[in-house]
């Protein structure tokens, strides 16, 4: 039979002074430390997460895909289909409360301010294969949110008299929201001479024009 181990005489060592201070502060950091931190964290995130979903909606123009223009008399008309978004995880609705335009020819001249008109629709006719303009409504505010982007199809005509000429033109349609600082998109378009004769020869026809993204 083994003999049992020796006994210490002197009793379980106590721990040093510098131990003691340790544990203690490991202890203090389990139960007051770490849950303050994570409530800290909580809260800063939560304050993020309102900030986020409730700041001043960001709303973007984007420039319209297809432009058209009709000589009506001594002035201009054009046909544009701007985008309105609002970036970000915003739950606030932005309201746009005007469109408008200014057109100035590349090749030199003053530039011409086209105002909103009226907002309307394509109909399609498969006897004819043509389009038709169909009125909507009088222009009014656009209500824009992260989940109803806007895409009205305006019909704007230019403030002064203003002949469709062969040519291209930087155009620069501008949407302005009840808050905030007026957005804007510009691309250009390019008017050729036979579509410049033939809106010339027939008064009130519409034909559409190619647009590229503007170069400045």
């Amino acid at each position: 039979m083994d003999a049992p181990p020796p006994v210490d005489p002197t009793g379980p060592t106590e721990p040093s002074p510098g131990q003691s201070d340790a544990r203690g502060l490991l202890r203090a950091a389990g139960t007051t430390v770490i849950p303050l931190v994570i409530a800290v964290t909580s809260l800063l995130f939560s304050m993020f997460t309102w900030w986020a979903t409730n700041r001043p909606p960001d709303v973007a123009l984007g420039a319209p895909s297809v432009v058209r223009i009709v000589q009506a008399g001594d002035a201009a008309w054009m046909y544009v289909q701007p985008h309105l978004i609002v970036g970000g995880t915003t739950d606030r609705v932005a309201v746009v409360s005007g469109l408008g335009a200014t057109v100035t020819p590349v090749g030199g001249g003053d530039p011409v301010a086209f105002t909103w008109e009226e907002r309307g629709t394509w109909a399609y006719d498969p006897g004819t294969q043509a389009l038709t303009w169909e009125f909507a409504a009088d222009p009014s505010p656009l209500l824009v949110s992260a989940s109803t982007p806007q895409s009205p199809v305006a019909l704007m005509v230019s403030d002064t008299e203003m002949p469709w000429r062969s040519g291209s033109y930087d155009v620069v349609v501008v949407a302005t929201p009840a808050d905030g600082d007026p957005v804007r998109a510009a691309f250009v378009i390019d008017v050729d001479e036979r579509t410049a004769a033939q809106l010339a020869a027939d008064p009130g026809r519409f034909l559409e024009v190619p647009v590229r993204t503007a170069s400045g």
